[in-house]
């Protein structure tokens, strides 16, 4: 029994590690669970289960973490306006993804980026 447990996970990870490939390939766009269990030829109700065994947790906030983490670093590293960070993190619009990254960062993007802790010249 051990041994098909193993199997499982690694198994689990595998299609973890398609479906992260595949959030990052696509960013910039809505992806679904359906889209994702498509990409890893695996039906939604397991996708969950391999998100759930490996990373503790659902698709859907795996996919929202990827996006505000992409978010955060072009707020850090770029001059894109938060209209075009929102397109290019897959938001319809930009007030959508300034409420989904002030609930998530605790601050709304503006300030994030300019806030002090992201300026290392003084250093």
């Amino acid at each position: 029994k051990p041994k098909q447990n193993l199997q499982e996970l690694l198994h689990s990870s595998e299609r973890v590690q398609i479906a992260i490939g595949y959030i990052r390939r696509k960013i910039d766009r809505r992806i679904t669970v359906a889209d994702l269990a498509r990409a890893c030829s695996v039906s939604p109700p397991a996708l969950f289960r391999y998100f759930s065994d490996t990373l503790k947790t659902t698709p859907q906030k795996f996919i929202m973490q990827l996006k505000m983490e992409h978010a955060a670093a072009l707020l850090r590293s770029s001059e894109m306006s938060l209209a075009d960070i929102a397109e290019a993190t897959g938001f319809a619009n930009q007030f959508h993804f300034s409420r989904c990254f002030k609930k998530c960062y605790g601050a709304t993007p503006s300030s994030y980026r300019n806030s002090a802790i992201w300026d290392f010249s003084s250093y």
